[in-house]
Order: structure tokens, then sequence, then C-alpha cells
């Protein structure tokens, strides 16, 4: 789960604030992807991680983000 807020601060510019919270059982992406990369994962599976990978963009995207 990750948060995240932007507010406008007159004298330093943007403040910016992360939130994120560690859900048991998971793997960090940058691991996935590292391992994608490495020719590590089977290619359909690395192809349905991207996939879902480029929905998930695209809803926060949509979203604002």
């Amino acid at each position: 789960m990750v948060a995240a807020r932007a507010c406008f601060a007159p004298l330093w510019g943007w403040k910016l604030e992360v939130v994120s919270h560690r859900v048991p059982g998971s793997v960090d992406l940058g691991f996935v992807l590292g391992m994608i990369a490495r020719k590590e994962v089977e290619p359909e599976c690395a192809r349905r991680i991207m996939r879902a990978l480029g929905g998930l963009v695209r809803r926060l995207h949509r979203h604002g983000c």
C-alpha cells in the first residue's frame, strides 16, 4: 500500500511525501524487474508481469499520479 502527496511550500518549492506499507508475502518490483532483465523469469511469465505493470501505470496516470 502506498500513499503520496505533493504540497507547494512558498520558500522551498514542492514538498513531497510518500508513505508505504510492506505487504506480507510481496516481492519488491525492482527485484522482479532485475530477474526479468537477467532472463531468470520464463518469457510468458515476464510478459504477464510487464502487462500487469503497464495496467498499473495506466491506472495511476488516470487517477492523476
